[in-house]
């Protein structure tokens, strides 16, 4: 059987990861932390794409929080964004 490459990311959480790493809910894919919806990407590379237009569109810094928030759910982009700029000063 292959590899399932899919990749997975909150709809309204902040948590992203492998489709492997989640639970699922009445047949659903939820975030392992908060069961809260996630959305699905065929793969790492369209989730790159995707993470890349955003910061090409005006948003310096995107992807290297949001690669900083792999695996950590938080309930909105506020609060990663606000998490990872208290990680970056220590």
């Amino acid at each position: 059987m292959a590899e399932d490459k899919r990749i997975v990311a909150g709809a309204r959480c902040t948590w992203w990861g492998s489709i492997s790493e989640i639970k699922t809910r009445n047949g659903i894919p939820c975030c392992p932390h908060c069961l809260n919806v996630l959305l699905e990407f065929d793969s790492q590379e369209k989730w790159d794409e995707s993470v890349k237009r955003h910061e090409d569109n005006g948003n310096p810094g995107y992807k290297a929080m949001v690669d900083w928030g792999r695996g950590k759910c938080f309930p909105n982009y506020e609060v990663l964004k606000f998490r990872y700029k208290c990680e970056k000063m220590q």
